[in-house]
């Protein structure tokens, strides 16, 4: 019975299975994902921290690299105009800081909900696993709508916020059309915000093409908006650039441009039996050169757009075309007659119906159709729409379903204005300039009129790229 013996067997035994280093075979801690975003949008150019909101945001994304442990894993999104996936599903520290320090903020806005579509979509299948917690961290100012629409989706989502000033004065909006009160000159009309809490006072200029037109001083209080038109006169087609010369936290938005073509003449093929009341409202329209026919046997190649009322043409016209109560084989499965529809409901948000409305006007009769995937409608009866319009082929069609001048519309004003819509909607030369109204970070898309093997893009700095 030597105890200091036994004493000295256990801590050689304990010794030996030291040295032999046991385990016990079970089921290791999973490792965890973090879904980084940081938000790209132009707000983050704010200097309210420093050098910006977006340098902040990518520094503090930083430090989450550095906290990884050797098992976990990342995913770098960049949440701009479209959302990037700047660095997929890695543990490679020195991956993601590079993919991190690529990031540049953009002077387009944010859509979040792509980016965290994406991001739900990673967690997703870590959902069942008590152990890992993944988490999506956002990096951003909160000057986006989206936001509110995640609240109740039970995201693990953990939101830093970069930049708390509201020192900022902003033009939101900027449109040129043709002056109302003379078709020689053009309305600019523009709106400049100021989101601070202070009074601010500043100088709005209208620049055509960088040469200053007009200058005039604004005064706004805090949260005011303060709408702006100027009338100039337009040489040529160029652009219009409005600027103000505020001292704020957000530079990016003190100037916005906008291309302004002159307006062109339209030509117009009307193919009716003899409609004087359509023929009036479309010679009513500005800068209109109407033709006439009983029939339509060509292509009309010389024509911007051809009307066709109640007439079924030997040759369907290829061009943007207005038909009524008269109905395309390519445009629909099959057609019936509805006698007496009643109107109940009309778009009146589209730009066809932009100041018409539809009150107390009858109808005896008109062809029934389903809606086609190409074409919304914009007037409804129960039984069938009875006026769409879409694009099919690069053509713009508006469809009437009856005959006008077997109805109460043409005794009604919202005739003549539904026809200068029209006009307007199915000039090929406006739906070129729809076209050039794009907003940062939007695709900009041309049709060319023939095949080209290459194009060159000359960038606000002069440069060139192929």
């Amino acid at each position: 019975k030597n105890w200091l013996l036994i004493l000295q067997i256990i801590l050689l035994v304990l010794a030996v299975l030291a040295l032999s280093r046991p385990y016990f075979a079970t089921k290791a801690k999973s490792s965890q994902l973090r879904v980084i975003i940081l938000d790209a949008s132009a707000s983050m150019q704010a200097t309210d921290e420093s050098p910006s909101r977006f340098e902040k945001a990518r520094a503090d994304a930083l430090k989450w690299v550095d906290s990884l442990r050797d098992a976990d894993k990342m995913v770098v999104l960049l949440a701009g105009a479209n959302t990037e996936v700047k660095q997929p599903e890695t543990a490679d520290k020195s991956a993601l800081r590079r993919a991190i320090q690529s990031c540049q903020s953009s002077d387009a806005p944010a859509r979040l909900g792509p980016a965290l579509k994406i991001a739900d979509s990673l967690v997703r299948k870590f959902e069942n696993s008590k152990e890992s917690n993944p988490e999506i961290h956002l990096f951003s100012d909160g000057a986006v709508a989206e936001l509110d629409d995640f609240g109740n989706k039970a995201l693990p989502l953990i939101y830093h916020r970069v930049g708390t000033g509201n020192n900022n004065v902003g033009i939101t909006t900027l449109d040129a059309r043709a002056n109302p009160e003379d078709a020689t000159q053009r309305a600019i009309y523009t709106s400049v915000v100021n989101f601070s809490s202070n009074n601010v006072s500043t100088e709005l200029e209208l620049l055509f093409e960088n040469r200053l037109v007009d200058a005039r001083a604004i005064s706004l209080k805090p949260g005011e908006t303060s709408p702006q038109i100027f009338i100039a006169s337009q040489p040529r087609d160029g652009v219009f650039t409005v600027r103000i010369n505020a001292k704020d936290d957000l530079a990016v938005d003190n100037q916005a441009s906008i291309v302004s073509l002159l307006p062109k003449l339209v030509k117009i093929l009307l193919v009716s039996k003899g409609n004087r009341l359509l023929e009036k409202a479309l010679r009513a329209s500005p800068k209109v050169e109407l033709a006439v026919a009983n029939n339509l046997t060509d292509d009309a190649a010389g024509f911007d757009f051809v009307v066709l009322d109640d007439v079924t043409p030997l040759v369907w016209p290829q061009k943007n075309v207005l038909a009524i109560h008269v109905a395309n084989t390519n445009w629909f499965d099959s057609w019936s007659e509805v006698e007496g529809p009643a109107i109940v409901d009309w778009k009146s948000t589209h730009p066809l119906l932009r100041y018409a409305s539809f009150d107390n006007v009858q109808i005896v009769s008109s062809l029934a159709v389903k809606t086609p995937t190409w074409a919304v409608s914009l007037v409804d009866a129960p039984q069938t729409p009875l006026i769409l319009a879409g694009e099919l082929k690069r053509q713009r069609i508006v469809w009437i379903g009856f005959d006008v001048l077997e109805s109460h519309w043409p005794l009604r004003i919202s005739f003549p204005i539904f026809i200068a819509n029209a006009v307007d909607w199915l000039n090929p030369v406006n739906a070129k300039n729809s076209q050039l109204l794009v907003k940062a970070g939007d695709p900009f898309r041309l049709s060319l009129p023939q095949s080209v093997s290459g194009a060159e893009i000359i960038l606000p700095d002069g440069a060139k790229k192929t």
